[in-house]
C-alpha cells in the first residue's frame, strides 16, 4: 500500500520562505520630546548606527523628522517656547551679502520683496558637537528653510526653539536661554536694556507620525 506521507529526499532543494517584513521607524517628535537629550541622545545610544544605515547622515535624519513641521497647523505647544534672541553683531554679519534679512530671533529671516512675512530655518544638527543655535545650510551656505510666509516673527522664533528642543533636549535649550539671559543682564549693566524675568521651561508634547522605511531581512 502506498504511503500518503511524502518523505524528503536528502538531495531535494528546499526553497526557504520569504522572510517577514521588518519596519525601521525614525522616532516621532512626541517621542523625542520625552528624551533628556532629544534626537542627539537617541543617535548616541544607537551603537550599531541602524538609523544612519537606513536613513543617511545625522543631518538627513534630523531633516526627515522636522519636515513634518513644515506644513499644516503648527503644534499648539510651540507657543510655550521662548524665541532665541539674535545678537546685533550676528544680525549685521548675516545681512552682509545675503538674499535674506535676519530677524531679531535665531533661525528667522525676512525674504527680500516680502518683508512683511518671515521664513524659519531648520536648526543645525550635530552629534557630540553641541554648538550655539544656528541655522542649517547646504550647498555652500544656502539656508534649509522649513516654512516661508509666516506672518508672526515671534511664532517663527518659537518654532525654531521648539525644533532645537526636539534635536537636543530640554536641558540644552534651557542652557542656551540662561546664557542669553546672562548676556542681556550684562548689556543692562552697560547699556540700560530692560530684561524680562526668566521663563520656566516645561517639556511640550505633540503627536507626529514617524518617518519609516520597510526592509526585507
Amino acid at each position: 500500500q502506498r504511503n500518503n506521507h511524502t518523505e524528503t529526499n536528502d538531495s531535494e532543494i528546499v526553497i526557504p520562505k520569504r522572510p517577514k517584513e521588518i519596519t525601521i521607524e525614525l522616532p516621532s517628535i512626541s517621542q523625542l520630546l520625552t528624551q533628556d537629550n532629544g534626537l542627539e541622545g537617541v543617535l548616541k545610544a544607537d551603537l550599531h548606527s541602524i538609523y544612519k544605515l537606513h536613513f543617511g547622515t545625522n543631518a538627513n535624519i534630523a531633516a526627515k523628522i522636522l519636515t513634518t513641521l513644515g506644513k499644516g497647523d503648527i503644534p499648539p505647544d510651540v507657543e510655550n517656547e521662548v524665541p532665541l534672541p539674535r545678537s546685533s553683531q550676528t544680525i549685521q554679519k548675516c545681512s552682509d551679502g545675503s538674499d535674506t534679512l535676519p530677524s531679531r530671533f535665531v533661525g528667522v529671516f525676512r525674504v527680500f520683496g516680502d518683508e512683511s512675512s518671515y521664513a524659519v530655518a531648520i536648526p543645525e544638527f550635530r552629534v557630540d558637537c553641541l554648538t550655539p543655535p544656528n541655522e542649517a545650510t547646504v550647498n555652500n551656505g544656502q539656508l534649509c528653510l522649513l516654512r516661508v510666509g509666516m506672518k508672526e516673527e515671534k511664532t517663527a522664533g518659537q518654532l525654531f526653539a521648539y525644533m532645537y528642543r526636539v534635536l537636543y533636549g530640554t536641558k540644552a535649550l534651557s542652557d542656551v536661554l540662561k546664557e542669553n539671559q546672562q548676556d542681556l543682564t550684562s548689556q543692562v549693566t552697560s547699556g540700560g536694556l530692560k530684561v524680562e524675568e526668566p521663563i520656566t521651561l516645561e517639556k511640550p508634547t505633540t503627536l507626529e507620525e514617524p518617518q519609516s522605511v520597510k526592509l526585507d531581512v
